[in-house]
């Protein structure tokens, strides 16, 4: 993996978690429309969310990137990090939290109002996404490329590959690609 891969393969996940997005998106629309929760689906984002967004590609980020973008790139990556995307991160977890919650609920319940605050964790959660990996993209990913020295890339290239040989997201990838395939993303 090359430096500028580092950051594709960032991107490359942000894809991913994007098209699961785009399909929790569809049974929000579907489950407003009137048709069934599609419960199991719910669970799975869960599951995704915990373990493929964050455990994996935030680990990644937490761990490596945004350690050394705070020891090396002074105030405005901290400011960017600590204030910014380390929230963003804790936030989202907050949701997935809370989607649970809900979603155990309207198991029990069935009721419209678990309904409702199933579609708004949900839709909290991916909204939250959608605006966080834009200004990783766009900003944070950029910054670090642009001003963090070839050798502390190297560094973080070679623990990326440490951290992506221990990994094990197959499960992950699996996941959205039934998901993918059920609603034709």
């Amino acid at each position: 993996m090359s430096n500028s891969n580092i950051f594709d393969l960032m991107v490359a996940e942000h894809n991913n978690v994007l098209d699961f997005i785009k399909a929790i998106e569809i049974s929000n629309c579907n489950a407003i429309n009137g048709k069934a929760l599609e419960i199991q689906d719910y669970f799975d984002l869960i599951n995704f969310g915990r373990l493929y967004a964050d455990k994996h590609h935030h680990g990644k980020e937490e761990l490596i990137l945004f350690r050394e973008m705070i020891n090396h790139l002074g105030l405005v990556a901290v400011k960017i990090i600590k204030q910014g995307m380390l929230v963003e991160h804790d936030l989202g977890r907050l949701y997935l939290n809370q989607l649970e919650e809900s979603l155990n609920s309207y198991k029990k319940t069935g009721s419209l109002q678990d309904k409702l605050k199933v579609i708004v964790n949900s839709g909290a959660w991916s909204d939250l996404l959608k605006r966080h990996i834009e200004k990783e993209n766009t900003v944070v990913y950029t910054f670090a490329q642009r001003e963090l020295s070839k050798e502390t890339l190297s560094l973080i290239e070679k623990e990326f590959n440490a951290f992506e040989d221990k990994a094990d997201v197959k499960e992950s990838l699996l996941l959205l690609k039934n998901i993918k395939k059920k609603y034709n993303i």
